[in-house]
């Protein structure tokens, strides 16, 4: 049965919901990752990034589905912007003192890596289209535990954290219709919701009273080091992959389906993830020493909001547009109408 256009645009809004709140999250989740030295801010940010970043990625992936080939268009929307941000981190840690800017583009900068494990997911994607699902989540799974074995990967290319993640984008890439499947589980809407709430606790309450355990956790939901041959961090891995998969689908039905005030927020994300430490940097920089319980967390979250506003707005996405999307410089102006 064909789907009315209706349908079509109330599905486009869960998607829109998701990203809206997901943005905000990364950017409070950076606010507080900066700040995890204090223990509440250590528990928050391992809520957060227990599934953010891998929702985010499914998300990708789940959009992919057209991609059958390799395409050339994104080396202009993914690796030439890339390549830029790059250079404007450099420009900006130089003037600012601020940030992790450096002029090796082997490293990514801080959240630029998504550009480059982007371009990678989407050349790698046309290749699990050719086989059968399960023996593509098999491989994926496989080699996201692998790679963590192999010292070379540790910050070249992001390539840890392209292929842990790669398994979120090839399971968006073989979901059919996440509506679909979420209405399945319709009945258990209230033990999905009950689910991430609890999840969210014991994570939080783990990671505050205990600093050790919390970088274990953050460990295996940030993959950005290797094993260092110690076997024990596989198992680590294996359950940040096991639990942000569980995580993240309970997730989902925490977030309303149709049109809201969150849809609008939901179509730049891309601006507000590419260019929100710009902004996280300097003010992280002059709140972080002052850190006072409750109050620090509250500012950080209103702040993260504001963000998130601002670098949404049609005017500053006007302005930052040829950085993202560098193939307008080249269109030919319309021609004016006499």
């Amino acid at each position: 049965m064909q789907q009315t256009m209706s349908e079509i645009r109330e599905r486009d809004y869960l998607f829109d919901n998701l990203k809206a709140v997901l943005i905000m999250l990364v950017v409070f989740g950076h606010f507080c990752f900066n700040a995890r030295q204090f223990p509440v801010m250590a528990g928050i940010t391992n809520m957060i990034y227990s599934f953010h970043m891998p929702l985010f990625i499914f998300i990708s992936g789940y959009f992919s589905k057209s991609i059958r080939s390799q395409r050339k268009n994104d080396v202009l929307h993914l690796l030439i912007p890339y390549l830029v941000l790059e250079l404007i981190h450099f420009a900006y840690t130089r003037l600012t003192g601020l940030g992790e800017g450096k002029l090796n583009p082997v490293q990514p900068t801080y959240q630029n890596w998504y550009l480059l494990s982007l371009f990678f997911w989407r050349l790698l994607i046309p290749y699990f289209g050719q086989v059968r699902k399960a023996t593509g989540l098999i491989i994926m799974t496989i080699l996201a535990l692998g790679a963590g074995f192999i010292s070379e990967f540790n910050t070249f290319l992001a390539i840890y954290r392209t292929i842990f993640f790669m398994s979120f984008f090839v399971m968006g890439y073989y979901c059919d219709d996440l509506k679909a499947v979420m209405a399945r589980f319709n009945r258990y809407r209230l033990l999905m919701i009950s689910g991430f709430i609890i999840s969210m606790c014991i994570i939080f309450l783990i990671s505050s009273k205990n600093a050790a355990w919390a970088d274990r956790l953050l460990y295996g939901w940030l993959p950005i080091f290797g094993y260092e041959h110690h076997v024990s961090f596989l198992f680590m891995r294996a359950f940040a992959l096991i639990s942000s998969t569980g995580i993240c689908f309970c997730f989902c039905f925490m977030i309303p389906s149709g049109k809201n005030f969150l849809s609008g927020f939901g179509q730049n994300t891309l601006y507000v993830f590419l260019f929100h430490m710009f902004l996280v940097w300097p003010l992280g920089h002059l709140i972080i020493p002052h850190y006072s319980p409750v109050i620090t967390e509250m500012v950080f979250l209103a702040l993260s909001l504001v963000i998130t506003w601002f670098l949404s707005l049609d005017i500053v996405t006007r302005i930052l547009k040829p950085v993202v999307q560098p193939g307008t410089l080249f269109k030919p102006k319309t021609p004016i109408n006499t």
